[in-house]
């Protein structure tokens, strides 16, 4: 959904509907369109940002030239069409084919309601509705319309990854799709079989990146996307920009200056953009280090989803006015702030509950429903915290479900890196932070000093998800993917004796240097330190790119 003026926040945030910069639709117009006479379709016009640039291109030297019979969109939003309708006219586009609902339902063959034309130029920035929200009927029709078109996707997917499929769908032999995508498609997991379909239905593919934040009121990174239906490829055209500025150059120029990248069926398009051999190199290091996935030593989960922290989440000066008893209450961590360095022990926990911070969970079951308890709980019902979601989703509604003290906490938002910290206080967690917990919880000790070698973080960089501001995010199911080196008897000792070190540099906000004493110990006698500075490039080149994200074109 290519505009939204109209909707709220939170409705854009629910439909995925965000503005595109007109820099941005423009060029992927003029890349799209090749002739006067070229059908388009824009499958979630919104306030027709790509259409009207598409107007501009087919009148291109006959202003005013009504191309109504050739431009197509989709939106679900009855507004957003009333107004695309109004700016179309204003070019002289007085009846184009502008249809109400949602794009899944649009299509051939039995499988579908309603049917639109094969076209030459298939265009548009599809709506971006995160797996958590993309959900019911909705990602059923999304997942159908893939897997019609024969594209299997996972359930974590993405509203954009089978708007793209159903999109390509629509596209002539030789005709070109030019789309705005969350960089979601050059890494994450689900979208492999996206990737697999562009390089198996495309004859030539471009990615267009930009080192700084492009997309005004979103926090995802995004790329365009150019590609020409055709036999298949095994190659990524790749530009990296700085801003939209340079998108001005116009498709031609722009393009002169890409660089081609291999890339292999399952391979992460995120190594074309550091030009293939350089990444390649670092992954290898890792491949011949023997790194095992984080998930094969335990799992990774989400900390207590109270449903109304205020109540549930006390320091000591609210537990002492309301008189309740340490038996119902749980040493927590509520901020991931909480947790400065590789280990977080009992005086860390006892320094944030004397500075009046929330430092304990409210834990109460039947039977300690008597006294102050069940005053306390009385008085979160006066409050209407049963009628909370959460709350009222779980019996009885005070009982806080999955209290857990994991083993390590994880990070899981981040600037400069990710840590894994060991939980020597053990307390419990809030969702502001992850849990992990071990098969062998022996491993607490040195996997959290292992964890800040240079691989792992690159590791991290390449299944995390990069977003606007310059936040590295690992969801559970991203972490547990994360490789982690191999943990020899004589390795785990020496991470263990250099974990007060290692927490001490950390805690002073000195990771690199942690990182690279982690390096000595894990990767040092094992390769050549040309080797391990690659690793280091890759991993500190990635590592600003994301971070450049602060900055706003």
């Amino acid at each position: 959904m290519s505009s939204a003026t109209q909707l709220s926040a939170v409705e854009r945030r629910d439909l995925g509907a965000f503005y595109t910069p007109g820099a941005m639709a423009s060029f992927a117009v003029r890349w799209a369109i090749r002739t006067p006479s070229d059908v388009v379709l824009d499958p979630g016009c919104g306030d027709a940002a790509f259409l009207k640039a598409a107007a501009e291109e087919l009148q291109r030297g006959k202003r005013h030239r009504d191309v109504s019979d050739q431009l197509f969109g989709i939106d679900l939003n009855a507004e957003a069409l009333r107004t695309a309708r109004h700016v179309l006219r204003e070019y002289g586009i007085e009846s184009p084919t502008l249809l109400e609902g949602n794009f899944f339902d649009f299509g051939g063959g039995s499988l579908f309601g309603r049917a639109l034309p094969v076209c030459d130029a298939v265009i548009g920035n599809p709506p971006y509705v995160r797996y958590q929200l993309f959900k019911n009927e909705n990602r059923a029709a999304g997942l159908r319309a893939a897997a019609h078109a024969g594209v299997i996707l996972p359930q974590l997917t993405s509203s954009w990854a089978p708007y793209l499929i159903h999109s390509a769908s629509y596209l002539k032999e030789g005709g070109r799709l030019a789309m705005v995508l969350p960089a979601e498609l050059l890494h994450v997991g689900y979208a492999a079989a996206v990737r697999a379909y562009l390089l198996q239905h495309f004859s030539s593919i471009t990615i267009i990146a930009f080192e700084e934040k492009v997309f005004p009121g979103a926090m995802e990174e995004v790329v365009i996307l150019l590609a020409e239906k055709g036999a298949g490829t095994k190659y990524l055209n790749v530009c990296r920009l700085d801003n939209l500025a340079d998108l001005e150059r116009g498709p031609e120029r722009v393009l002169r200056s890409a660089v081609r990248a291999t890339t292999e069926p399952g391979q992460r398009w995120i190594s074309a953009l550091f030009y293939g051999e350089t990444i390649s190199r670092a992954l290898n290091v890792i491949e011949r280090a023997k790194y095992r996935p984080l998930g094969e030593l335990g799992r990774v989960d989400i900390g207590v989803v109270t449903g109304a922290n205020d109540f549930f989440v006390l320091n000591k000066e609210r537990i002492a006015q309301h008189k309740l008893p340490f038996s119902v209450l749980i040493p927590a961590i509520s901020k991931a702030v909480h947790v400065a360095g590789a280990r977080f022990t009992i005086n860390d926990w006892s320094a944030i509950s004397e500075s009046q911070a929330p430092a304990y969970l409210v834990v109460i079951d039947e039977a300690a429903l008597y006294g102050p308890a069940e005053r306390y709980v009385s008085l979160g019902a006066t409050l209407g915290l049963p009628d909370r979601y959460k709350c009222r989703m779980r019996e009885p509604w005070y009982r806080v479900p999955y209290v857990r003290k994991p083993e390590l906490f994880l990070t899981y938002m981040s600037h400069i890196a990710p840590r894994l910290v060991v939980n020597e206080a053990g307390a419990t967690h809030t969702n502001t932070i992850h849990g992990v917990f071990l098969s062998d919880p022996l491993l607490a000790e040195p996997l959290a000093a292992a964890f800040l070698n240079s691989a792992t973080l690159l590791s991290c960089e390449l299944e995390g998800r990069s977003y606007g501001g310059g936040v590295l995010k690992l969801e559970p199911g991203e972490a547990v993917r994360v490789l982690i080196p191999k943990l020899t008897p004589r390795v785990r000792e020496q991470l263990t004796l250099n974990l007060p070190r290692i927490d001490g540099l950390v805690r002073v906000g000195q990771i690199e240097d942690a990182s690279l004493l982690v390096d000595r110990i894990v990767l040092g006698k094992n390769f050549a330190r040309a080797e391990l500075e690659e690793v280091r490039s890759v991993l500190s080149s990635l590592r600003a790119r994301r971070m450049s994200r602060n900055r706003t074109s």
